[in-house]
């Protein structure tokens, strides 16, 4: 929850004269802070908030087509996010066969005490063994039962949505927004972004990007996609203009 109304603050539009459409979602790589908005003699820029100097300031249209240009990558190419999840799928696969081995080990120990739990009542039965002796054993049984019952509820798990279920998912989900991206207005790429950024930093010469495909499968969490797109270093000459110092700013400036 408290998430939710940290990223709700940070795309809040009060105030905005100008919609950067990274907004809130860009770090900083060398402080961890965020980058917002900066304008700048009629131009565009985001800048680390702190200041910290170890990133330099970016053009806004410049840093919005190395990330959209990323992200059309994805749309465009699904099997990127869906590598490791079908490697993981393997792993599982892998791990299930271990735990039906692990639950028919559970099953025969169950059956064994069982069969040691009749053994020792005709034995009391027929007075082989004392009822302190019965006690103490049966005691012994209750405690092993238990813990192949914690054995039990450890190898339960809640059935979980097919990994081809989920590929399918991703599958649509990248198709259909990747033949409406040529036609997305700002506010449409804004929306997609929001929806698929989770985090993204800001290195420089480089950005990485992490967020997770939403799918809408009942217990199914989408997943993850990690792309690292390089920023090329910008022609001579559209650097971000130095204001002059030793002035005081004028009314409505950002220094």
């Amino acid at each position: 929850m408290q998430q939710q109304l940290t990223r709700n603050y940070a795309f809040s539009s009060r105030n905005e004269k100008h919609a950067y459409l990274l907004k809130g979602l860009i770090r900083c790589g060398g402080c961890g802070a965020g980058y917002v908005g900066d304008p700048c003699h009629g131009r565009f820029f985001y800048r680390c908030l702190a200041r910290c100097k170890q990133v330099p300031c970016i053009s806004e249209s410049k840093l919005n087509d190395v990330v959209k240009h990323a992200i059309g990558r994805i749309m465009t190419n699904p099997d990127v996010i869906l590598e490791p999840l079908r490697r993981l799928d393997c792993a599982e696969a892998t791990e299930a066969k271990m735990q039906v081995g692990a639950a028919e080990r559970i099953e025969r120990n169950a059956q064994r005490m069982s069969a040691e739990e009749q053994r020792l009542l005709d034995g009391y039965r027929t007075g082989l063994i004392s009822p302190a002796q019965l006690g103490q054993q049966l005691e012994r049984l209750r405690a092993g039962r238990a813990a192949l019952d914690l054995e039990r509820a450890a190898l339960a798990q809640h059935p979980e949505v097919p990994t081809e279920q989920i590929a399918t998912a991703v599958v649509d989900y990248c198709a259909e927004a990747a033949n409406k991206l040529a036609s997305l207005t700002a506010d449409g790429w804004r929306e997609l972004l929001r929806a698929l950024i989770e985090s993204a930093v800001f290195h420089g010469n480089r950005i990485v990007i992490r967020g997770r495909i939403p799918l809408q499968i009942p217990g199914a969490s989408g997943p993850e996609m990690s792309i690292e797109a390089p920023v090329p270093p910008g022609p001579p000459g559209i650097s971000r203009p130095t204001r002059p110092t030793g002035r005081t700013p004028q009314k409505g400036e950002t220094l």
